[in-house]
Order: structure tokens, then sequence, then C-alpha cells
């Protein structure tokens, strides 16, 4: 029981992680698309 309890604790954290860098990830594209647009708006302004 012991052995499977270690298992679920490992599962769970690397589930966590992932979840975490999911996020993070999606973070970063939406500052990207805000980034790129701010820039398209400063090239497009005259």
């Amino acid at each position: 029981m012991k052995m499977y309890e270690e298992k679920a604790k490992v599962v769970d954290k690397a589930k966590r992680t992932r979840d975490f860098a999911a996020k993070e990830v999606k973070k970063a594209t939406i500052n990207a698309v805000i980034a790129s647009s701010v820039l398209k708006k400063k090239v497009d302004a005259p």
C-alpha cells in the first residue's frame, strides 16, 4: 500500500506541474499576441 501512495503522490505532482506549465504557456501566448498587435498598431500608425 505504501508503494501505491508514493506513486500517487508522484503522479499528482506531475499533473500539477503539467497544469502549471500549460498555464504559463497560455500566458506567454496571450502576451505574445498582445505584443504583436501593439507592434502592428505602431507600424500602421503614420
